[in-house]
């Protein structure tokens, strides 16, 4: 994978906040892109602490390939029957495998990303701790990495960022 787009893939991640980009591209480089006939490939666990005092915590969790993104979103009958048998289960499952279940039902975003001329999205978490640990829940924010979007486009991908926060 060439540098330029490591650069432009983790440059999509700069509104979450200031992120170590070295240490991302070595868990990107380490944990491989998707094979052309893979949807997905996880990444290794790995935390970026990016503000301590606010309690953010960014994880890299899974590379997409774009190309096979029409064939791994969830719609009509297999939406239909993911509904009916991982939903009601849902909630018993990591917060990474939640996000990304949500994010293969919304066609408004894998539509985005089946149209991009970017080869792969990245996709995160951030976990936003509460100041006392004790006094609240937690929230856990999908982050959608995806190079080339404008204005309108990251717009949408911030409204399902804001509409599919888990609190635990």
């Amino acid at each position: 994978m060439h540098g330029d787009f490591l650069d432009e893939l983790l440059g999509a991640l700069d509104r979450v906040g200031p992120l170590d980009h070295e240490r991302l591209k070595a868990v990107l480089i380490l944990g491989g892109w998707p094979e052309q006939t893979q949807s997905l490939r996880y990444l290794a666990d790995n935390h970026q602490r990016i503000h301590e005092e606010a309690g953010l915590v960014f994880s890299a969790v899974a590379v997409i390939n774009n190309s096979r993104v029409v064939q791994w979103r969830l719609e009509g009958w297999r939406r239909w029957l993911n509904r009916l048998v991982v939903y009601p289960i849902e909630t018993k499952r990591p917060p990474g495998d939640r996000l990304l279940h949500r994010l293969r039902r919304d066609a408004a975003i894998t539509g985005l990303m089946a149209a991009s001329r970017k080869s792969y999205t990245l996709f995160g978490m951030l976990r936003i701790e509460p100041a006392q640990p004790m006094a609240a829940t937690c929230e856990i924010r999908p982050v959608i990495a995806l190079p080339g979007l404008n204005v309108g486009e990251l717009a949408q991908v911030k409204k399902f960022e804001a509409e599919n926060r888990l609190f635990t």
